[in-house]
Order: structure tokens, then C-alpha cells, then sequence
């Protein structure tokens, strides 16, 4: 199944420093420490600023583009986390790391933050599904069925490494013990390749997440599934995004896709169960 999220004309630099700040409100509320040098903060800063610059017919030079790109995803994922009680409550040192890490992520020496971050967005998608998550080994443990299955978590920051991720993950899979599912996110990958995309208007925010995202699973990640085959690993979820820049608006918006893949041959006793669930995944609409 492809389920694609966008930002589209209703999703202003307002409306989505209004999310920004809804989340850090809830994780104060839950008596989290947010640092005001934190790269939460500073994207709350270069949305204020972007704000400032517009109204007052600036010149777009003097808005933190880079910023504001990975931003997007940022606001997106952490206001996923902070939807599901669960994580809230029970996974305060891991939301407390999600809180660092640097702004921009390429070059950063520090990973560990963003790294958390899929692995929280993750169990939220699946959380806020209504399924019973936990977070345990050998990331995500949730319940379906009356079967509980883990997930590997595992972003991926260039092309190359997709079949090295997979071949970590089916080994965390196969340590477990239960069938399981491998998660990527392929942000930096997608960002990498192809760099901003400068849409003419919002509601086409989504050509290039569909688009880009099956070129990448027929000519990338397929062949590397196909390579990694295990019969404990039925299934996989493959998350991506891709910023874009709407020049007449003076604003940004981004194109996400999250799609389940079921991997279960006909003769696997999960392949039904995987096929369902691959229709029933799809990110939560915040």
C-alpha cells in the first residue's frame, strides 16, 4: 500500500509553527527540558524569522532555508511522537535524546538523536493504529492479532547502505526470536539524490515522494530484500520525505510517503497477516 502525506495550501508557516509549538508545549507539560539551543528551538526561530521576513517583503536570502527543509520532517515526526501517550510516558530518556542532535543532520558526528526519532515516529505510526506498541528489542515490539511481532528501525543516510541496513536489521530480527519487520527511512537518501524540489502549487507536493519512491524500491530496494531474504522477516516499512520550496507563496511544503511492504512468500504462515497489515499501515494525519 502507498499512503502519501503532504503539506498543501492550508499548511502555512503558521500552521506549522502552530504544530512546533503544540508539540514542545505537550512535552513540557509532560516535564521534559527543552534547551532553547536546542534544534527544536532553532527551527522554531527560523520560522518566526522566515514569518518576519515575508510580512515585511524581505528578500528570501534572509531566511535559514536549509533550516526550515529539514525542519519540515522534524516538526512532523515529533509531533507524531507526541500524539501517543505511551511514548510520553514510558520512553522519557529516549525522547529527552530525540530533543538534541544538531539542526541540519548531514555531517553530524552525533546520530544517535535522529536515529531515536524514526524509531519513536515508528512506534507511533503503529501506536496510533490503535495496536499495542512497546518499545524493546530489538526496537519495536507491537501486538496484532494476538501475535507480536519487532521492528528493526534503521535510517539510512546514503544509497549504498540500504543492503547493509537490511542485513542489520535481519539479523536483530532473527536474534529476537519472533517474525518481524524491517523499518527504513530513506530522508537523507531521498534528499541527497535530488536535492529541493520547487513546486508550482501545493497539491502537487505529492508527485515526487510516489514517484522518487518507487523508482527506489524497484531499482534499489528490492534487489537488496530479494538478496536478504529470511523467513522470520515478513515484512518491511519504508518511510521517506522530500522538502520542497514554493517560490509565489514564499513558503515551503514537503511530499511524505510511508509504505508497508509484505515479504512473506505464499507458503509462510504469516503471509496473510503480513498482507493485512500492509494495507493497514499509514502514517497518522496530525
Amino acid at each position: 500500500m502507498m499512503h502519501t502525506e503532504r503539506f498543501g495550501s492550508d499548511s502555512t508557516f503558521e500552521t506549522l509553527l502552530d504544530s512546533l509549538r503544540r508539540a514542545l508545549s505537550v512535552l513540557a507539560a509532560h516535564g521534559y527540558a527543552v534547551n532553547p539551543s536546542s534544534r527544536f528551538c532553532q527551527i522554531q526561530r527560523q520560522m518566526e524569522n522566515a514569518i518576519r521576513v515575508r510580512d515585511c517583503g524581505g528578500s528570501p536570502s534572509n531566511i535559514e532555508w536549509d533550516v526550515l527543509y529539514e525542519g519540515l520532517g522534524d516538526i512532523y515526526e515529533l509531533t507524531s511522537i507526541t500524539s501517543l501517550p505511551y511514548i510520553l510516558t514510558s520512553c522519557s530518556r529516549e525522547v529527552q535524546t530525540v530533543l538534541s542532535g544538531a539542526v541540519i543532520p548531514y555531517g553530524d558526528s552525533h546520530p544517535h538523536a535522529r536515529n531515536l526519532q524514526f524509531q519513536l515516529f515508528v512506534t507511533a505510526t503503529l501506536g496510533l493504529l490503535g495496536w499495542s506498541v512497546t518499545v524493546a528489542e530489538p526496537d519495536i515490539r507491537f501486538d496484532y492479532e494476538g501475535q507480536t511481532y519487532c521492528v528493526a528501525a534503521k535510517r539510512v543516510s546514503v544509497l549504498s547502505q540500504i543492503e547493509t541496513r537490511i542485513s542489520e536489521g535481519r539479523k536483530q530480527v532473527a536474534k529476537a526470536g519472533i517474525p518481524g519487520f524491517i523499518a527504513l527511512g530513506l530522508e537523507q537518501v531521498i534528499r541527497r539524490k535530488s536535492n529541493i524540489v520547487v513546486a508550482a502549487h501545493p497539491d502537487a507536493l505529492w508527485e515526487p515522494a510516489e514517484t522518487l519512491g518507487n523508482q527506489l524500491l524497484e531499482e534499489v530496494l528490492r534487489p537488496a530484500v530479494l538478496k536478504n531474504f529470511d523467513p522470520m522477516v515478513v515484512g518491511y516499512f519504508v518511510s521517506m520525505s522530500i522538502p520542497a520550496i514554493l517560490p509565489h507563496l514564499m513558503s515551503v511544503g514537503f511530499s511524505r510517503m510511508f509504505r508497508s511492504i509484505a515479504v512473506a512468500p505464499p507458503t509462510s504462515p504469516y503471509h496473510a497477516v503480513s498482507m493485512e497489515i500492509a494495507q493497514q499501515v499509514y502514517p497518522p494525519i496530525l
